[in-house]
């Protein structure tokens, strides 16, 4: 089943109440997967992070062609290729505990562009909890 979150991201940005958001952070959550840019080599592979509104945040994607595009872009701008990474979501969310234990990450920020979205690390815990335990 494909889900269309640039429609999901839509209707969060544009809803009257509250039910946008949690129609996308549901889909999200329920996913089999998130994908994420790699960087490193071999053993030393690790996501990517980035900084956002000057806070460090992990860089995921909802689909692996998001990823993929986005690792293009980011090898023509810095000449390095970057591997995409495959995460279960219980896997992710276990990541994000310990990120949040670190307390050196702030949150997510999922996709890019008009279409991007993101929240805290314990909103998105939160979340999981609450669609998928």
């Amino acid at each position: 089943m494909t889900i269309e979150f640039d429609s999901l991201v839509l209707g969060s940005q544009m809803g009257q109440n509250k039910s946008g958001d949690h129609a996308l952070w549901q889909a999200a959550v329920m996913l089999e997967q998130w994908y994420m840019l790699g960087v490193g080599e071999g053993d030393d592979l690790s996501p990517m992070f980035a900084k956002h509104e000057g806070k460090t945040h992990l860089l995921a994607f909802t689909e692996e062609e998001r990823a993929e595009a986005m690792a293009e872009e980011t090898e023509k701008q810095t000449g390095m290729p970057a591997a995409i990474l495959h995460m279960e979501v219980p896997d992710a969310i276990e990541y994000l505990r310990a990120l949040d234990e670190d307390g050196q990450v702030a949150g997510v920020h999922f996709n890019n562009g008009m279409f991007a979205f993101g929240d805290s690390l314990v909103n998105i815990i939160e979340a999981y909890k609450k669609y998928c335990e």
